[in-house]
């Protein structure tokens, strides 16, 4: 008697045969089926990039491959954060979904350090200023998620947990109704935990001292109840007391700020 044929009868779906895969069976489709590749532009080509065309590179690379991508998605990311420095083209970032696109990007990969950097640099600038419509867009799409996520899985790393406090400042600046919606959002995201946490771990280096009470001082500011968690998360009382306009100010309680300094291992 023959070998028998994978046929499927009459009315029936048909069988999918096999492959090998690193000596795992799997079905025809699937072994011949390769990761999804798109082109991928140099940093050079990106480093020239206007915003529309930056957005929508990022998107399609995190789309595609991401791991396969990572060097385009890092580069897109950092080119989102050198355009918002400009006002009327981070305007036009915002307008182009930069801030979904970055939130994505970070979901995707966020185990690489230096994207979330770069992520973390490109929500910081997007955010910066007055334009409480971008803040807004971008918690929408989940930037304080993606926050928080970055520096509880990269606690340790000290240039991480600054970046990450700025952009919270960021996201949370703002003096009208919707400003404490959003910091309350950052406190349901588990962002005041995660500043004491970063503070803690990071409490030889005073420059993460600063950064941090600023942080947690500016989501508490207004939100008497925030301050309260905050104490139960483990902030001593002077890191949460008041913002006053004689001392102990904030730098993005009177203006939201951008970051133009370098990057992981001079990476700007």
């Amino acid at each position: 008697m023959g070998a028998e044929q994978s046929a499927a009868a009459p009315g029936e779906e048909p069988v999918a045969t096999e492959g090998v895969i690193d000596g795992v069976a799997v079905p025809v489709e699937a072994a011949s089926t390769p990761p999804t590749s798109i082109a991928q532009p140099s940093s050079e080509q990106i480093e020239v990039l206007g915003p529309e065309e930056t957005i929508s590179k990022l998107s399609e690379a995190t789309a595609a491959d991401p791991a396969l991508h990572l060097a385009t998605i890092e580069s897109c990311c950092k080119r989102v954060r050198v355009l918002c420095r400009d006002v009327e083209q981070c305007k036009q970032c915002d307008v182009a979904g930069a801030a979904a696109a970055v939130v994505g990007a970070m979901r995707a990969l966020s185990s690489e350090t230096s994207v979330q950097l770069q992520g973390l640099a490109a929500i910081v600038n997007l955010c910066s200023g007055e334009a409480n419509e971008h803040r807004m867009r971008a918690v929408d799409t989940g930037a304080l998620v993606v926050i928080v996520a970055a520096m509880t899985s990269l606690v340790e790393n000290a240039e991480v947990q600054e970046m990450g406090c700025i952009a919270l400042q960021n996201c949370c600046y703002g003096e009208d109704d919707l400003a404490i919606s959003r910091r309350k959002e950052a406190a349901k995201a588990g962002a005041i935990r995660a500043v004491v946490e970063a503070m803690k771990a990071h409490s030889s280096i005073p420059a993460a001292q600063e950064v941090g009470v600023a942080t947690l001082r500016l989501i508490v500011h207004k939100v008497p109840e925030l301050r309260k968690q905050a104490e139960e998360d483990g902030a001593a009382p002077e890191w949460v007391k008041s913002v006053t306009k004689e001392g102990g100010g904030i730098m993005s309680f009177r203006k939201g700020f951008g970051t133009s300094r370098k990057l992981h291992k001079g990476k700007n």
